[in-house]
C-alpha cells in the first residue's frame, strides 16, 4: 500500500479515501478501453495473419549480430488491413483436424508517452507478465531520462545503442522508433538476449512496425569467451560455478567490434561486473553513457 500511495502522489501515512478513489479511477482509465471479443477463424486461411513477414534466422543470430531488414507487412498483417479496433483484444478459436485451440491476441496500438512513439502489436502475447502494453508506462522515470538525454543532444540519435538483457524488447523497440523520429540517419539498436523466444518475439513486432534500425544477437556477454550453464534462458542468472543445464557460449562485448555506441544499457541479472570487464575496449573507444540495472551484491556496486 505504501508504494502505491507514493506512485499516486499521496502521503503513505495519509492514504485517504480520496487517494484510494483516485487510484481506482486511474486504473479504470488505463484498462477500461481494452475490450475482448470472440472470433472464429479457419487455421488454414487466416492463421497466417500473425506470422512475421521476415522470420528471424535463429541459427545466424546465435553466431553473429543480425540486423532486421525493413519489412512492410501485408495488409492482412496490420491492424487497419484486418479492420480491427486498435484498442481491442481478441480471443481466437482455431480448429486443426479435430482439435480446437484458443489463443488471446493483443491487437492494439501502444503509446509510449516518454519516447512519444506508437507501437503496433498484433502478435500473440506471451505470459501475462510479459505483455508489451503495461511496459510503456513501467519504469517511467528511467524512460523519461533516456528520452530527455537524446532530445537534449547529450546522447546522439545518429549513433548506436546496445541493449543487453533486452527481454521482450520494450526498450529496444521504442528506442529504435525514437531514433528514427529524431534523426534522418538514425543509429541502430542492438538487442541482446539469451532467449530465442524473446528474440523472435522482438523481430515479429519490428516487422509489424517496419523498423529498419534494429539488430539482434542471441548470446551472453561475459569477461571472456567461455561456456556457461543455466537452467533457463529467460531472465537467466549466471552462476559461473554451475556446470549443469543448458550450455551457452558467452563472449565479450568488445569482441563484437562495435563502433559509435552512444548508450550501453545493462540488465543482466547479476552478471554486470563481468560484462563490463569484457567491454573495456568498447568503452574506451566509444565512451558511451552506461546505465545498469544492477543486482546488489553482484560486484557492480564496487
Amino acid at each position: 500500500m505504501v508504494s502505491k500511495s507514493l506512485r499516486l502522489g499521496c502521503s503513505p501515512r495519509r492514504a485517504t479515501i480520496s487517494c484510494l478513489v483516485f487510484a481506482v479511477l486511474s486504473a479504470h482509465r488505463l484498462y477500461s478501453y481494452v475490450r475482448v471479443r470472440e472470433v472464429d477463424v479457419n487455421i488454414s486461411s487466416k492463421f497466417e495473419v500473425i506470422r512475421p513477414c521476415r522470420p528471424l534466422d535463429i541459427t545466424a543470430a546465435k553466431e553473429n549480430i543480425v540486423c532486421i531488414p525493413k519489412c512492410k507487412p501485408h495488409a492482412n498483417q496490420t491492424i487497419e488491413g484486418l479492420g480491427l479496433d486498435a484498442n481491442e483484444r481478441i480471443t481466437i478459436t482455431t480448429q486443426h483436424n479435430k482439435d480446437f485451440f484458443r489463443h488471446e491476441y493483443g491487437r492494439y496500438r501502444i503509446h509510449f508517452p516518454e519516447e512519444n512513439i506508437y507501437l503496433d502489436h498484433a502478435s500473440q502475447p506471451l505470459r501475462l507478465h510479459e505483455e508489451m502494453q503495461p511496459r510503456a508506462v513501467t519504469e517511467r522515470l528511467f524512460r523519461r531520462i533516456i528520452a530527455k538525454l537524446f532530445r537534449a543532444g547529450v546522447l546522439d540519435p545518429s549513433k548506436n545503442i546496445i541493449n543487453t538483457g533486452s527481454w521482450i524488447g520494450d526498450n529496444a523497440l521504442s528506442w529504435a522508433l525514437m531514433l528514427e523520429q529524431l534523426s534522418e540517419n538514425p543509429g541502430k539498436v542492438i538487442a541482446v538476449d539469451p532467449s530465442a523466444k524473446y528474440i523472435q518475439y522482438m523481430t515479429n513486432i519490428a516487422n509489424e512496425n517496419s523498423i529498419s534500425n534494429m539488430c539482434t544477437h542471441l548470446t551472453v556477454y561475459s569477461s571472456k569467451e567461455r561456456t556457461i550453464f543455466t537452467g533457463n534462458t529467460e531472465h537467466m542468472g549466471v552462476n559461473l560455478s554451475n556446470k549443469k543445464g543448458i550450455a551457452m557460449k558467452a563472449i565479450t562485448l568488445s569482441s563484437e567490434n562495435l563502433e559509435n555506441v552512444t548508450l550501453l544499457h545493462i540488465d543482466v541479472e547479476g552478471h554486470e561486473s563481468e560484462l563490463l570487464e569484457g567491454a573495456s575496449r568498447l568503452i574506451d573507444s566509444s565512451r558511451p553513457v552506461i546505465i545498469t540495472e544492477g543486482v546488489e551484491g553482484s560486484g557492480v556496486y564496487n
